[in-house]
């Protein structure tokens, strides 16, 4: 599971920068890669929080103290800043 949510964060790094490239070339795919972005940004969270809950089903409270702790402030600050990144290229984008 650890895997697959690795896997989705780096595709979504990989189409933040895609949404990067689409908005300096002014391109009409700017809009469908952004909003593939935020359904697998949404899609992640919801894996993670699914991680967590099974986690706490099991009682594995090692695993909880050890990777909760870690991962929380990791994936907070990293989604604030595609959220971020995100916000600022869609209102750029509808103001040219």
């Amino acid at each position: 599971m650890v895997l697959i949510i690795g896997l989705f964060l780096f595709v979504n790094l990989l189409l933040l920068f895609i949404n990067i490239i689409c908005f300096c070339n002014k391109s009409r795919y700017f809009i469908y890669s952004m909003f593939i972005n935020n359904i697998i940004s949404v899609t992640t969270l919801l894996m993670c929080i699914n991680y967590i809950k099974e986690l706490m089903l099991k009682s594995d409270w090692t695993a909880l103290l050890d990777i909760v702790p870690v991962i929380v402030p990791i994936l907070t600050i990293y989604f604030i800043g595609v959220c971020v990144i995100q916000m600022i290229l869609m209102i750029l984008f509808y103001k040219k």
